[in-house]
């Protein structure tokens, strides 16, 4: 190896710090594009995170009607797809749910 790539007094260095070596030199010519490259990560952190927490709300929202519904017995119509698109129920079609324990 050449002088370079040795630490004074500790001989040669290890592969993990040659590349450190590397990286501060780099670095040191580029602070700019450094410290660009560090705020467009931790920005697209942080967009990531608000896209997770957005989903996290949507689904929440999605299901508050059902969870706060503290019902026994969920009934729906015929081929019903989706809670927000039902179909109605005739009337006399909804006695035939009512669950056995409540007669």
């Amino acid at each position: 190896m050449n002088g370079s790539l040795k630490d004074a007094g500790r001989g040669s260095m290890s592969a993990m710090n040659v590349g450190g070596l590397i990286v501060r030199r780099m670095a040191g010519a580029h602070v700019g594009k450094v410290i660009a490259s560090g705020i467009g990560v931790i920005a697209g952190f942080v967009l990531a995170m608000a896209q997770v927490g957005m989903m996290l709300g949507w689904i929440e929202t999605a299901t508050l009607g059902i969870t706060r519904a503290e019902a026994d017995l969920w009934v729906v119509g015929v081929k019903t797809q989706a809670f927000d698109y039902g179909s109605p129920i005739p009337r006399q079609r909804l006695y035939q749910a009512s669950p056995s324990f409540l007669s």
